[in-house]
């Protein structure tokens, strides 16, 4: 009995140790990178996926839209806000910065950059770098489903 609750208190702790203190990542945001506006790219994480990525493990395809910038950038704020577990930080008429937060407590940060006409480029990460069962590519996966599913 004392070694079950010895195992289930270390388990705990890991499990603390991992989701308390998690500050947003510091490079958030749209960067000018020789006059290209783009969000940060995926660092060696197997949780994280992008647009941007170089790594075909950490790619996904962007977003494509037909319809004006502001139909578009309106259907994925309504996508985003079906899922309850999703807070949106902030957003403006170029960028949407949107947390999720697991059972756990795990935090995921996804980016979303409205600056290429026709195409929504994201980057999704957790901030500690543990695979929770690629929860951001599945994440993706279904925000582009309904996306498109209402892309008419």
């Amino acid at each position: 009995m004392t070694k079950n609750l010895n195992i289930l208190a270390q388990i705990f702790l890991f499990i603390c140790y991992f989701s308390c203190n998690q500050a947003p990542p510091k490079d958030l945001g749209i960067k000018d990178i020789s006059g290209k506006k783009v969000l940060r790219n995926c660092f060696q994480s197997s949780d994280c996926i992008s647009s941007y990525a170089k790594d075909k493990s950490l790619f996904l395809e962007p977003l494509r839209y037909k319809t004006m910038k502001n139909d578009a950038y309106k259907l994925l704020l309504e996508v985003l806000n079906r899922d309850s577990n999703g807070t949106i930080v902030s957003k403006n008429e170029n960028y949407i910065h949107i947390t999720y937060k697991n059972f756990l407590g795990f935090i995921d940060d996804i980016e979303f950059s409205f600056h290429q006409e026709g195409l929504i480029n994201f980057t999704a990460s957790s901030r500690k770098s543990i695979p929770l069962f690629s929860s951001n590519r599945k994440r993706l996966s279904q925000i582009t489903f309904y996306f498109y599913q209402n892309n008419l």
